[in-house]
């Protein structure tokens, strides 16, 4: 899974890498991640993902919820959800958190 932005993309809801630069209206999500590079000998070939996907909305849309979890179970990640009531922005975050291991290519 390289392109992580494209793969979130096909939900048809708003995604962004880390955080939107302007200001956007609800659905929307936005996701981090946090990557460990690893390998053998003086090779580095390995790629931990701990991704964290943010989904946002002013009231609480399963069928949104189900087009993020149908990704993952495609494509075949374990995840941990969440979600609480955001007072201040008025709105419900849902929170996804998986991870998966990643070969990097050229690695000899």
């Amino acid at each position: 899974m390289k392109d992580i932005l494209a793969w979130l993309k096909q939900t048809g809801i708003k995604t962004e890498d880390t955080a939107f630069k302007k200001a956007v209206t609800t659905p929307f999500m936005v996701f981090i991640d946090t990557q460990n590079v690893s390998g053998h000998d003086t090779k580095n070939c390995i790629i931990d993902h701990d991704l964290t996907v943010e989904y946002y909305d002013s009231s609480i849309n399963r069928k949104n919820e189900e087009k993020i979890e149908v990704l993952f179970n495609d494509a075949g990640l374990e995840y941990k959800k969440d979600r609480q009531w955001m007072d201040s922005e008025k709105v419900f975050m849902t929170v996804y958190y998986t991870g998966f291991a990643e070969r990097m290519e050229n690695n000899g």
